[in-house]
């Protein structure tokens, strides 16, 4: 198998480190979901949009370090792991219309 390494992952490691594991526009938008993500019908679709098509890689971010302190526990470092995320979730395959990064992302919240 081929595994892509998108730059994406790239650029969202440099500078600081974004807060919700990727870059957003709507910090307001993804805060309100970030409070909603222990609900039963959180809303995957527009989580992926306000974290501009990254769900898996925010949403792990976000809930194994930011919700569960995950990461912080066993000792995790943050930005391989953020990498690692972006591969995983580059190589889903896009075209099938159910086992693809967001029913990943899902599956994970």
């Amino acid at each position: 198998a081929v595994v892509s390494t998108q730059s994406t992952g790239q650029q969202a490691l440099k500078g600081n480190f974004p807060k919700y594991g990727v870059e957003v526009e709507d910090e307001d938008a993804m805060s309100h979901m970030v409070s909603q993500i222990n609900v039963w019908n959180f809303d995957m679709f527009k989580f992926a949009a306000i974290s501009r098509d990254h769900p898996l890689v925010s949403l792990s971010y976000i809930v194994l370090q930011q919700e569960r302190g995950l990461l912080r526990a066993f000792n995790v470092d943050v930005h391989p792991f953020i990498k690692y995320m972006f591969v995983i979730e580059a190589n889903y395959h896009k075209t099938n219309p159910y086992h693809n990064e967001l029913q990943g992302a899902d599956v994970m919240q």
